[in-house]
């Protein structure tokens, strides 16, 4: 299961199981409707997964789900998802984009992040229309910063500048700025300093082609 790449799990399947694809080099998964749980650690350090929207019709997450997917930066959760599992995303220290498509939350009670609460502020959370005060209101939920999700499209697109040393990706989020920077031209290790240094042009152009164009 190691050397999985891309996986598609068929419909029909209900349950993905404890440690099922534990460590896999996947970019990219598949789940299917039909499937209404997420075994304990069934994605842990599947550290190349880079996003994932989790299917209406999933009611259950377990601990430890998502756990140390280091590459992840955005997942997506259904309307139909009642349980989160504890440090269900522990060590996925680059997630910049939570979506929310759950109409009537509740607290949420469960420490999704473990021993890295500075997650709560370093990723956005985006949630139904008409729904930011709702989320802001509930315990767990209140400690991301919230928007709607109608925005996304006009707050999310970034700007990357390059001077020849430095590349700083910028959005107008409320005077968000975060530094991108990759030394192989893979997803970029995210930094809160205000500068790093960049010797390789090709890899600033190999991020912009990711992110956005460059100046």
């Amino acid at each position: 299961r190691y050397g999985c790449k891309n996986t598609i799990i068929p419909s029909g399947v209900t349950a993905i199981g404890i440690e099922a694809f534990f460590g896999c080099e996947m970019t990219a998964i598949q789940i299917p409707g039909t499937v209404k749980t997420i075994g304990g650690n069934a994605f842990n350090s599947c550290r190349k997964l880079t996003e994932i929207t989790l299917p209406e019709g999933l009611e259950t997450v377990e601990y430890y789900a998502f756990c140390n997917c280091e590459s992840l930066t955005t997942i997506e959760f259904p309307n139909t998802l009642k349980t989160f599992g504890e440090r269900m995303l522990e060590g996925s220290n680059h997630l910049m984009n939570v979506v929310s498509n759950i109409e009537n939350p509740t607290e949420l009670r469960e420490n999704l992040f473990g021993y890295n609460s500075m997650i709560y502020s370093q990723a956005t959370l985006w949630v139904p229309k008409g729904k930011v005060n709702t989320y802001k209101a509930l315990e767990g939920w209140n400690l991301f910063e919230i928007y709607d999700e109608l925005l996304r499209d006009t707050l999310d697109k970034p700007t990357i500048t390059y001077n020849g040393h430095y590349v700083i990706m910028t959005n107008n989020k409320e005077q968000r700025a975060n530094i991108y920077y990759s030394t192989d031209g893979s997803a970029p290790t995210i930094l809160y300093s205000d500068t790093i240094a960049i010797s390789n042009l090709g890899v600033i152009q190999a991020i912009s082609k990711r992110f956005g164009s460059y100046t």
